[in-house]
Parts: C-alpha cells; structure tokens; sequence
C-alpha cells in the first residue's frame, strides 16, 4: 500500500517538534448551518447597509484611540467576514492575534478566512494553533472546527485522488495499489460537504439545546449516494485483494471489506440486521470507556499529527463490529486507532425495551504539543 500511503498520507500529516498527545472523542456533525462558501457570500440586501456601517464605525474605532485594542481588531474581522470580505476579515483577525497572542477565537478566524477560500493546509495550521491554546479552558468548540477542516482537506484528496484512479484504471484495470486507492478515495467520498459556519469563540458556549429535526429528503438522498459508495469501493477492494492476496495490508483490507458490505445490509435494510438509525432508538449508546491510541515511534519519528475517522458498530451484545475507517493516518496510527476502537466499552442502544446495534462516529485526534 506504498502508494496509498505517499498520494493520501503524505499531504494530509502535519508537523510539529513538541512531544506528541493523542486523544479520542465521538463526533458531532453540526446541523442547520451554512457552508463556508455560502457564508462568504455576504448578507442579504436589508442587511448589507448595517454590515456597512458596522465596519465603518469599527474602522474608525481601531485607526483610533483603540488601535491596540484586540477585540475590536477581532469585531472587524468578524464583520467584513459577514460582508464577505474574505481578505479584510483575515487581516482583522491577524492583527487582533498580533495584539493577543491566545486570543483563540480570533486564531479560529483566521482558519475560517483560509477554509473559505480551501486552503486547507493554512486553516488547519491555524485552526490547530486555536485548539492548542484552547485545550486548558476545556472549549472544545476549536477542537470540533478543527476536526471538520480535517474532513474537509481529506475529502477534497479523495476527490482528486478518485479521478486520478478512474483514468489510470481506464487503461490499466489490474492495477492493484489504483484499485485500493480508488476504494479508499470513495469512501472518503461519504464524508459530507462542509455545513459548519465560523464558531464566535469570543462567548462562553451557549447551553445546550436540541437539534432541529433531520431533513428527511437530504438524509434519503446522503443515505442513496453513501450506499452506491460503499458499493462500488467494496467492488475495488475485492479485485484489489483478489490481484493482491498476500499483499502486507492484505489482513487490514479484508476487515475493511467485510465493514463495507456490512455497511451496505445496514443502508438497505438495517431493522433487518438489528441495526437502527439514531431516531428509531429508545435510547441511543452510551461511550462508558474510550482508550487512547497512542503514537507509534515511527509517527513520532515522523512528527505527524491529525486525526483517524472511524465509522463503529455498537453491538447489541456489548461488542464493537464492523469498524470502518473513513480517514486514515500513515505510520501504524491507524492499527492503533482500530485496536483502541475494538476495546471500547459501551451500554447499547435500546430501542422498545431491548438493546439492538447503532452506527457511531469515532474520531482519534494526533496532537503534538
């Protein structure tokens, strides 16, 4: 898996020279927001004048008496990145991180202005900066930020890397390491488009409150292109193991085909294979126990950090099955993070009085600090 590793590993690793970390956590995929592109667009009409005047007023205020003032610096960026203004909203943020040197919230928008634009390599460095300082207030509003850039960037790699395959593929259809590619970019294909719009870090996070109800026609139609993924990436894992069959991974690749067809019993009839969606439950898993990974020497070696994305059956027995990696990370991470998935401990979801099996995301982050 050579080239797996150089054209997907290789440009998604970060580094850094402090002493490594590495923490797991569930995921939570924002809901009801606005993309990145979309909140570039600016406000509407009725709203643009007030924009307008906003940062005219601030303008004035930080080219005055409140020059040094980093909130202030920090309010401009946030208005001209709701007029749109992608570049004078990253200069705001910048100076406010110049005036403040922790100032968290204005590092996140920073990471926001380069996520509006895809640079995915500038806005995780920055986003990872903002979750580093973050991490002794226990907000992990820039962590979650943190971990959507990272789906995105890779999600983009799948998307180039797909298309790379199909042309190789196209003449040279026996192509082992293109097969496995191929499948590893589709499934990276499932992770969805970014929804989440730039956290304001600068407040305490508001209490909690319940998630709008699912938009059934979108759920159906992510759940149709997730189940044609899933398909067609088993297919070339299957030749791929088929041209391959003492390849080294060969023992990974297996496992990851066999969660792939699981994956597409559960999509087309989950009730039927004991599994259900999060709405159909009584009371969905609980997490009792998650053990961190760890580095390996080689990825310490290496100085890489980023995050392992998993998809995890909760068993109605009390085991963890299927685990199906959406992201990976090079250097034996990611055979860490599978033997860290398998010895989660859990209470099962519950639907009607008996515990029945659910789908989870679990993240494991690479932190070097």
């Amino acid at each position: 898996m050579r080239l797996a590793s150089i054209l997907f590993a290789s440009s998604l690793s970060l580094s850094s020279p402090h002493a490594p970390r590495a923490g797991a956590r569930e995921a939570a995929t924002p809901v009801g927001q606005t993309s990145a592109a979309q909140a570039t667009q600016g406000p509407t009409a009725p709203e643009q004048a007030a924009v307008r005047d906003e940062i005219k007023s601030l303008l004035l205020a930080v080219g005055g008496e409140r020059k040094k003032d980093a909130d202030a610096w920090y309010r401009l960026g946030v208005a001209y990145q709701r007029a749109g203004e992608v570049a004078e909203a990253r200069k705001a943020f910048k100076q406010a991180v110049k005036l403040r040197k922790r100032f968290v919230a204005a590092r996140v928008g920073v990471a926001y202005t380069y996520l509006a634009e895809k640079n995915y390599v500038e806005a995780e460095k920055e986003a990872k900066q903002a979750a580093d300082l973050a991490i002794d207030t226990r907000d992990f509003r820039a962590y979650g930020f943190l971990s959507n850039i990272r789906l995105q960037r890779y999600r983009e790699t799948s998307v180039r890397i797909s298309a790379q395959a199909d042309k190789v593929l196209a003449t040279r259809p026996d192509d082992a390491e293109w097969r496995q590619l191929k499948a590893q970019a589709l499934i990276g294909l499932t992770i969805s488009e970014s929804q989440q719009s730039m956290p304001d870090l600068s407040e305490p996070p508001p209490p909690p409150s319940p998630p709008p109800p699912p938009d059934e026609a979108k759920a159906e139609a992510a759940r149709e292109r997730n189940l044609k993924l899933y398909k067609e990436a088993a297919e070339h894992l299957d030749a791929y193991l088929r041209l391959s069959p003492k390849a080294p991974d060969a023992a990974y690749q297996r496992a990851q085909l066999a969660a792939l067809r699981f994956h597409v019993l559960s999509l087309e009839d989950g009730p039927a294979h004991g599994v259900f969606k999060p709405k159909e439950l009584t009371s969905k898993a609980v997490l009792l126990k998650r053990p961190e990974p760890g580095y390996t020497p080689e990825a310490r070696a290496a100085d890489i950090s980023g995050m392992i994305s998993a998809r995890v059956l909760l068993g109605a027995d009390g085991a963890v099955k299927h685990i199906l990696i959406v992201k990976p990370l090079s250097h034996g991470l990611t055979e860490r993070a599978l033997d860290a998935a398998r010895r989660i401990k859990f209470k099962p979801a519950v639907k009607d009085g008996r515990p029945v099996s659910q789908w989870v995301i679990v993240e494991y982050h690479f932190n070097i600090y």
